[in-house]
């Protein structure tokens, strides 16, 4: 993000996340804070040089749906839905519906050049609460590793890569 310099995201078991702002890459001052409930969380840069963190708002253990929240100055708003188990699932008018939530987590967004242009793929897992418990439940039909792709309208010329000229 142009005049930000370097960026580092945390989240914390105080249910707060910080982004940390540096110019030099060494020295970190905080930028801002925002509500965090402490599930998987990555800040990523789309193709048109903006920010977003990929996140669930919780609570608890419950991991669904899958949200990115675009970062406008010093906070994070408009949360775009990428995948909700819970919705497919009544979408799909299952005669036996799940009987816990998934999880839908640890997103992971990066820009790619493929078939001749830039993409920007998030990839993150969907798996069955029982799978990560202990209770060592086989995976179920959903559970898998998935990639979403999202569109914008501009590019930067080869996301993440100097100008060399």
């Amino acid at each position: 993000m142009d005049g930000l310099g370097y960026l580092v995201y945390n989240r914390c078991k105080d249910r707060r996340g910080r982004v940390y702002q540096s110019a030099d890459g060494l020295n970190y001052h905080l930028l801002f804070e925002h509500v965090n409930h402490t599930v998987p969380q990555s800040l990523n840069e789309g193709l048109d040089g903006s920010l977003y963190l990929s996140t669930n708002t919780g609570p608890g253990w419950l991991r669904n749906p899958l949200l990115l929240f675009a970062m406008r100055g010093y906070s994070f708003v408009n949360p775009v839905i990428i995948h909700d188990e819970k919705q497919i699932h009544e979408d799909l008018k299952l005669s036996k519906p799940a009987k816990e939530v998934p999880f839908v987590d640890h997103p992971m967004g990066t820009n790619v050049f493929l078939n001749g242009r830039w993409r920007h793929i998030l990839l993150y897992r969907v798996c069955d609460l029982r799978e990560t418990n202990g209770e060592g439940a086989p995976p179920t039909p959903q559970t898998g590793l998935y990639a979403a792709e999202l569109e914008y309208d501009r590019v930067q010329p080869q996301p993440f890569f100097p100008d060399t000229r």
